[in-house]
């Protein structure tokens, strides 16, 4: 007899009644299906739990699995859980965008009719096909328990080897060897600095003129670029100096095609690296600097303003002053609350804290 927790309800459920249960689409994340073959349908939220064969398991940490970890497709019957199709729609099927498509629970069988599914033991039904659970894999038709070799875990629906262990073709986890000047790396290995990987072997790394080794690889030095498998100088521009394997432009230039342009500033404005900008009180048009119009009760930052403090927005680029409603103090852009008083559940108002009786 299998168990589900429904707030503080327990519902007893047979497991020959028991077909699918299924993550539903819009729900909250989380929330299960649970399908029984008498067509009585339980949407429960996310309490769910089953037993079976001596353990506890979630129903809500089984969906989020399968969420996470897609099936392979070794144990997927398609690729989407929703087939669409077109054409005259049958029975127990529902339109869509497209066309139509069976209901949930059911596929579209050689007959032309949508056929309900019935899902093999250890398997769930989403959308329009079945999966197996995870920790099985689909095989003729049923699902498979896997079974963890030595120095494996079982992880959604595949064997993971430990660190250092790699899967063999049979199913088994063997260690993993290192050639000459390499080291194992997680589930495989990788050639030590300096070397870099040719086949299943490490070969040292000959750097050409103009370049030097880093980790796997070698770069060209600064002032130069890959060319033809080597390291060519780079070409720079007048008024501009060899940036790693490129070229920058100097201060007070820009680039323009292939060359650096003197930059020209406007009126009212000056030069900050390779841009110009306008000066403080002034505000970029286009390319020209105009002066900034400073409200009342306005002070200039820079090249934009801001309301004095005791001032705030009114909303039509001018400043109002800050109205504190009664038991309230302006202070900055803003009002606080008096001490012993409180800001209301609206915002508008200070109540006073109540001292608690006896």
């Amino acid at each position: 007899m299998s168990i589900a927790y429904w707030g503080n309800r327990i519902i007893h459920i047979h497991p020959a009644m028991l077909v699918r249960y299924r993550s539903v689409g819009g729900a909250q994340a989380g929330s299960i299906s649970l399908i029984i073959r008498q067509g009585l349908a339980l949407l429960l939220p996310v309490f769910i739990f089953w037993i079976g064969a001596g353990a506890l398991q979630s129903a809500e940490a089984e969906a989020q699995a399968i969420a996470g970890n897609p099936a392979s497709a070794e144990n997927t019957m398609s690729d989407a859980t929703v087939i669409e199709h077109t054409g005259p729609r049958p029975d127990n099927a529902i339109s869509t965008f497209g066309g139509w498509r069976c209901q949930d629970g059911f596929n579209l069988g050689s007959s032309g009719r949508c056929e309900a599914i019935h899902p093999p033991s250890y398997a769930i039904v989403i959308g329009n096909v079945w999966r197996c659970m995870p920790g099985f894999v689909r095989h003729a038709g049923a699902c498979k328990r896997l079974v963890a070799p030595a120095n494996g875990h079982i992880q959604a629906d595949s064997i993971t080897c430990s660190a250092g262990y790699r899967l063999s073709e049979q199913a088994t986890c063997e260690v993993v060897v290192a050639p000459q000047n390499a080291i194992v790396a997680g589930n495989g290995w990788r050639c030590l600095a300096g070397y870099a990987r040719e086949g299943d072997q490490c070969r040292i790394i000959t750097a050409p003129a103009n370049s030097y080794v880093r980790g796997n690889r070698w770069v060209c030095r600064t002032g130069f670029q890959i060319v033809d498998g080597g390291c060519a100088p780079v070409k720079v521009p007048e008024h501009a100096i060899a940036r790693g394997s490129s070229w920058a432009c100097m201060l007070g230039f820009a680039q323009s095609d292939d060359g650096c342009s003197r930059i020209t500033a406007p009126a009212n404005a000056r030069i900050d690296g390779n841009r110009w900008i306008c000066n403080p009180g002034y505000r970029r048009t286009d390319d020209s600097c105009a002066k900034l119009l400073v409200h009342a009760n306005a002070t200039i930052r820079g090249n934009s303003w801001r309301c004095n403090a005791g001032f705030q927005s009114d909303g039509k680029g001018g400043c109002q002053r800050i109205v504190a409603p009664l038991n309230a103090t302006v202070r900055g852009h803003g009002w606080v609350c008096n001490s012993a008083f409180v800001q209301s559940d609206d915002g508008r108002s200070c109540l006073r804290v109540s001292s608690p009786a006896g």
